[in-house]
């Protein structure tokens, strides 16, 4: 969770991790935002086309893996929603990468490019937040104590103060979820 109080950003990223966690497909809780799941839905998509929620093109396919049903929801809004691929991206994740080894899951179960590197580069190349659910290795416990680097932990690396937003910190900000007084 950011400490940092979160600002209404014109535009944002989002990773699939965020997407998973709405609509149900986060196995660990599933109907954690069920009551406000088509409200989500709805402001989200809404977003996409007033180009305000982009995400890159390695989230499509670890969605598609993950959870289809939100994959084919979105696919028809991809030429919105997806960012255009650029060379020099490619350069800059390449050296990220390189600083960050850890930021690759070395236990992914299928083929994919990685999409935290992308969206990392992007956040900080177009200065936009990412709306992820990783938490911080600070912030874990158990087994994930110890894995691998995740977006907060690189943003935070690199000086990206409040460029990686929880979901539902973004969800309350844009007034979809109440406010907790």
């Amino acid at each position: 969770m950011s400490t940092i109080p979160l600002i209404k950003w014109d535009c944002y990223l989002i990773d699939c991790s965020s997407i998973m966690a709405f609509s149900g497909a986060d196995y660990a809780n599933p109907n954690r935002f069920i009551t406000y799941r088509q409200q989500i839905w709805a402001h989200l998509e809404q977003m996409i086309l007033l180009d305000r929620l982009r995400t890159v093109a390695q989230v499509l396919p670890e969605l598609e893996y993950n959870d289809p049903e939100s994959c084919r929801r979105l696919y028809p809004l991809r030429g919105r929603f997806v960012l255009p691929t650029d060379k020099q991206a490619d350069i800059s994740v390449l050296n990220l990468v390189s600083k960050y080894p850890g930021i690759i899951d070395k236990g992914q179960t299928y083929t994919r490019e990685p999409a935290d590197p992308y969206l990392i580069v992007y956040a900080k190349k177009l200065n936009i937040p990412i709306i992820n659910e990783e938490k911080r290795l600070a912030e874990r416990t158990g087994a994930r104590k110890n894995k691998r680097l995740m977006i907060p932990d690189v943003c935070e690396r690199e000086g990206m103060i409040g460029q990686s937003i929880c979901l539902e910190e973004f969800l309350r900000n844009e007034g979809i979820i109440p406010k907790l007084p």
